[in-house]
């Protein structure tokens, strides 16, 4: 163990450290200009950057408003779900991607994990079969689940609809504020617009992330440290990285998947951790992050000057890792019900042709994943962006 923690710490040195040094830079620096002092850092992503904010904030004596809360475009859209009319209008908050597994779709209903599982037995399903989620409006078979399971969609989404609505008087989220994420299609934030607008309850809403491209209208304005629509010339850089700058950044817990009431304090309720009883693993996403946080505070001590070129070293690991680099995030992967993760764990005469395009078309890091397998010296940077278009 003592190998892996001297690795991971000296990424965190290395290159997390001067590209999180940069962005909370950054973020400081246009807080200040834009006078927003009420500052909500939104969990999981948020959590180191909040860490990295406070350090800034006690070695500059300013004095913002700030606090990590519980929201995820899941825990938000949740609570509106009961207004939806039909099938059809019950799919509009669905994210972007190309497909979704019918765990996914439970999922985003409502449904925890254990109640995913009863609904699979109950009514035949699998939840490893996958769907276009361009087809799912015309798709008789989900439109008939839906219908059976409407009535207890709603009732849930009510549910946390009030409690929801708890949690924002809790946190004192009302007036002008600003949100931080790590950003990239602007939904979250136009769901919480969204609700705030259903409620009636004043908000003024400027979001700061690590990069955002708006795919959705929104009332607030938005800034983006890597890229937005001032300045996209990093986005395709970073693009090809999302994922692994999500797991860089979280907390060590699941995702918001709703919120309950308990001695009149709401808290959140998360979904099953995807490194949950790995200590191992969890120990080098804090090595990472300790370092990290530890460059941030020596820089500050120095006054170095931050700028955008401190984030570069890490991008470029995203676009083109080594075989070293590929092995540091070996663990990383997502959870909805089946691990799918960012790179190869076999090698590739393992690989029959069908499961290496569905393994390699789930990675949330292509990139990673073909330098993973293939291990030949390519361009799949290159590949990557033909796979895309």
């Amino acid at each position: 163990m003592k190998a892996d923690e001297s690795k991971y710490t000296l990424f965190g040195k290395k290159y997390l450290g001067p590209f999180l040094y940069a962005y909370v830079s950054w973020l400081y620096e246009n807080l200040l200009a834009d006078n927003n002092h009420k500052v909500f850092f939104l969990a999981r992503d948020g959590y180191l950057m909040e860490k990295a904010f406070n350090i800034f904030m006690t070695q500059k004596h300013m004095d913002f408003e700030s606090q990590y809360v519980y929201f995820s475009r899941k825990s938000v859209r949740q609570t509106m779900l009961w207004r939806c009319n039909s099938y059809k209008e019950s799919l509009k908050y669905l994210s972007s991607s190309k497909l979704i597994s019918m765990g996914g779709i439970l999922e985003y209903w409502g449904f925890s994990q254990a109640e995913r599982q009863a609904l699979s037995k109950q009514h035949n399903i699998s939840l490893l079969e996958e769907f276009f989620v361009s087809d799912l409006p015309n798709n008789v078979k989900i439109e008939s689940l839906y219908s059976k399971l409407k009535e207890l969609i709603n009732r849930k989404s009510k549910e946390q609809d009030v409690l929801f609505q708890k949690y924002v008087e809790q946190i004192g989220m009302l007036g002008n504020c600003a949100i931080v994420d790590i950003g990239w299609g602007g939904r979250l934030q136009q769901y919480i617009e969204k609700y705030f607008e259903y409620h009636n309850i004043p908000l003024n809403c400027d979001g700061y992330y690590l990069g955002i491209q708006a795919v959705v209208p929104l009332k607030g304005s938005t800034k983006g440290f890597l890229y937005d629509n001032s300045n996209l010339k990093l986005r395709k850089a970073t693009l090809a990285f999302l994922g692994g700058y999500e797991k860089l950044f979280q907390s060590i817990e699941g995702s918001t998947c709703g919120y309950c009431e308990r001695d009149g304090l709401i808290y959140p309720i998360f979904s099953t951790y995807e490194y949950e009883g790995q200590d191992k693993i969890s120990q080098c996403i804090q090595d990472w992050q300790n370092a990290a946080l530890d460059y941030v505070k020596e820089s500050l001590e120095s006054n170095l000057k931050a700028d955008i070129s401190m984030a570069k070293p890490l991008l470029h690991i995203g676009q083109y890792p080594s075989l070293k680099d590929v092995e540091l995030f070996s663990f990383f992967c997502n959870n909805d019900g089946n691990k799918e993760y960012f790179v190869s764990q076999k090698s590739l005469l393992h690989y029959h042709p069908r499961e290496l395009f569905n393994d390699l078309n789930n990675s949330a890091w292509k990139v990673g994943f073909m330098k993973s397998v293939f291990k030949l010296p390519l361009p799949y940077y290159f590949i990557y962006w033909l796979m895309r278009k």
